[in-house]
């Protein structure tokens, strides 16, 4: 989110010399992000851990914090869109190219390895070869990153909708 916000940042106040002085961060990260990936499918994969040393979705979003999270790739999926943005900003354009393609390779692994097409649903996770059900929080950061293939959109914000409770408490 640090990434995408400082890339909306920049975009929006024109502010080059911040985003000039970040650069070596968000590079750092994505170097650091690419270490966590799965060697077979290219998607971020997080060992499940105490809450404290995973990822945090949201409070109630436990199954997307671990393995190979839908949410947490939709994530890292725009954190390399925003670094290639950032990294145009700073005149790499080389850079800015492959963390685009890269960008592009994890959506297309998250419909591929994550996604349920005769449901419309993405799983949670997939932890070391389990697939975890499909939760809100999967269905949420997939679509508000524009990951769901085209044509897809509307039955994943359907399956959404039918996974939140009507019940508020």
């Amino acid at each position: 989110l640090w990434v995408d916000s400082l890339a909306a940042y920049t975009r929006v106040s024109g502010d080059l010399a911040e985003a000039a002085h970040a650069y070596p961060q968000v590079a750092g990260l994505v170097q650091h992000l690419e270490t966590l990936e799965n060697d077979s499918t290219g998607l971020l994969d997080l060992p499940q851990l105490h809450w404290s040393q995973t990822a945090y979705i949201d409070s109630l979003g436990q199954d997307s914090r671990y393995g190979q999270s839908t949410a947490l790739n939709a994530l890292y999926t725009q954190a390399l869109r925003a670094a290639a943005e950032i990294a145009r900003y700073n005149g790499d354009a080389g850079v800015a190219g492959q963390w685009e393609s890269k960008a592009e390779t994890v959506r297309q692994a998250i419909n591929q390895h994550l996604y349920r097409l005769t449901e419309g649903r993405y799983l949670s996770t997939l932890y070391q070869g389990q697939p975890v059900d499909p939760t809100p929080h999967a269905q949420a950061w997939a679509l508000a990153y524009g990951i769901p293939d085209a044509g897809e959109q509307d039955r994943v914000a359907q399956a959404l909708l039918d996974l939140l409770s009507p019940d508020p408490t």
